[in-house]
């Protein structure tokens, strides 16, 4: 094989190498990130953009970070910590992904949905008042306000 012939096959195996797009950036594929990210797609963004995200073992509540381990709505075997949408704590919401980095939104059954921090019910920490509410299964919780009378 002459060098004419090699060069652009070692070009395209440099171009086609992970490790681009640093942690929370826009990718279409997970070979667009970083080593140990892959490319996480939100329900509303589409079909060919996500972000990177660092994966996280499923059952996982919190990420080291304080992000929330969720699962991927595409594909469910993949959990990501997840580094939040654009909507703050207590503000409404209608899926997790809207809420900020380690929230959940939470329907606590009046029907308005909202964005809550979250907390592990394993080790249960929220902010003086609040309490560690049970979300689904025994772990994941999420810092309820005190109840007013």
């Amino acid at each position: 094989m002459t060098f004419r012939r090699l060069l652009p096959l070692l070009w395209l195996a440099f171009a086609c190498e992970g490790g681009r797009v640093e942690l929370g950036g826009a990718c279409a594929s997970s070979w667009d990130c970083e080593d140990g990210d892959v490319c996480f797609r939100v329900g509303s963004e589409p079909a060919d953009e996500g972000h990177c995200m660092t994966t996280c073992e499923a059952g996982t509540v919190l990420c080291e970070d304080d992000t929330v381990c969720t699962a991927s709505v595409a594909e469910p075997e993949v959990s990501v910590c997840f580094l939040g949408g654009e909507r703050a704590i207590g503000e409404g919401c209608e899926a997790t992904t809207q809420c900020v980095a380690g929230a959940y939104c939470v329907d606590v059954g009046d029907g308005t949905p909202v964005c809550r921090a979250a907390c592990d019910r394993g080790a249960p920490i929220c902010v003086a008042g609040f309490t560690c509410e049970p979300l689904e299964g025994e772990r994941p919780g999420y810092c309820a306000p005190p109840e007013t009378e």
